[in-house]
């Protein structure tokens, strides 16, 4: 298991929380991690390096706490704070799920939003009916159901869901009807999910790559047709269109690594078979050299950092530099010494 290292007050700042260890211990036990160890950087050091490099290094408490291989969201203080908030049901304001009887229920359901003078309904485990202005007065006592009133308390107008004979099945996310309300005799349940936030549309798009690019780049000979049936393979939605050289390539947003032609080619190879594109020689062969300019670089480079230097031996230039180098190293500096005669690196036959 992956183990992550936050800092114990950082962690509880974040949490809005203070625990002891057994306590933060339990949290993670039940929420599916494991607090593996308590210790500091002075301590870690210690057992490492022995005390005297642990000197002055910081005595903050560190929690390291064993993540499962597949929650890599929890691998850092943020997404620890916020896997266990969701977990202790904290701050919960984009979403609110009530559950129902179906059968006492009649669809099709409406979502709108009223003003609270408006709403009137009975609302769960009450006797009577109160308006939404009511049920808000009621609520700010009520320990569990006050810490989600401000969501809608200041709005113009409530949330509000009535199946087709105008029954009202829930306010969300503060209360349920008791019209629908769940029982020992209910054998058909309707859940509703309501939500004061959007996800963004992940849509689609669209490139164009062209057939003989492909070809070229993997190096095979395939008529359009095919590669567009080979990118289809991959997930990507192709087919041939204009002039018979044009495939419009399909990205769903879940490939968020194609970014350009060279990725969709990618595919396709994958897709071709590497093992399947005939090796061949390459056209031209080139032998490797180094460039002229690389030494005038490190001339340069060595001269800067020897530049209040008066003397080097000969033997330093001859057991460190490259044949290359050392031989422009000397006439550059025999130059230098005529021109100056003063600071520079040269020494004498």
């Amino acid at each position: 298991m992956p183990t992550v290292s936050v800092k114990r007050d950082l962690l509880f700042r974040a949490l809005g929380r203070t625990y002891t260890d057994e306590e933060f211990d339990e949290l993670c036990f039940e929420f599916g991690l494991e607090l593996d160890e308590i210790t500091s950087e002075k301590e870690i050091i210690s057992k490492e390096q022995g005390n005297e490099k642990a000197h002055g290094a910081s005595d903050v408490v560190l929690y390291k706490i064993d993540v499962p291989a597949n929650r890599y969201d929890l691998l850092c203080l943020e997404g620890l704070v916020r896997g266990l908030q969701v977990f202790k049901e904290r701050k919960r304001a984009l979403v609110a799920i009530g559950t129902h009887d179906l059968d006492t229920l009649s669809g099709p359901f409406t979502y709108t939003a009223k003003k609270p003078s408006d709403i009137k309904f009975k609302p769960l485990n009450k006797s009577k009916e109160y308006t939404a202005c009511e049920l808000m007065n009621i609520y700010k006592t009520d320990n569990q159901l006050k810490h989600y009133l401000h969501i809608i308390e200041n709005k113009p107008l409530y949330p509000v869901i009535y199946d087709s004979n105008g029954v009202v099945l829930s306010m969300p996310p503060i209360i349920n009807g008791n019209h629908s309300k769940i029982t020992v005799n209910t054998k058909n349940v309707f859940i509703e999910c309501t939500g004061t936030d959007f996800t963004k549309e992940l849509a689609y798009r669209k490139e164009m790559v062209r057939a003989d690019l492909i070809n070229k780049k993997v190096g095979i000979r395939e008529t359009p047709e095919n590669l567009a049936k080979l990118l289809t393979r991959m997930c990507l939605k192709s087919e041939v269109i204009g002039d018979g050289n044009q495939i419009e390539v399909e990205i769903p947003p879940t490939r968020a690594d194609i970014i350009h032609a060279c990725d969709i080619i990618e595919d396709a190879a994958i897709a071709y078979g590497y093992n399947n594109i005939q090796m061949t020689l390459p056209k031209t062969y080139t032998i490797a050299n180094q460039a002229k300019i690389v030494l005038d670089v490190i001339v340069t480079t060595f001269s800067e950092y020897c530049e209040n230097q008066f003397t080097i031996s000969k033997e330093f230039i001859e057991d460190v530099c490259l044949a290359g180098v050392r031989d422009k190293l000397i006439k550059e500096s025999r130059r230098s010494h005529r021109k100056e005669n003063s600071n520079v690196v040269y020494w004498e036959d």
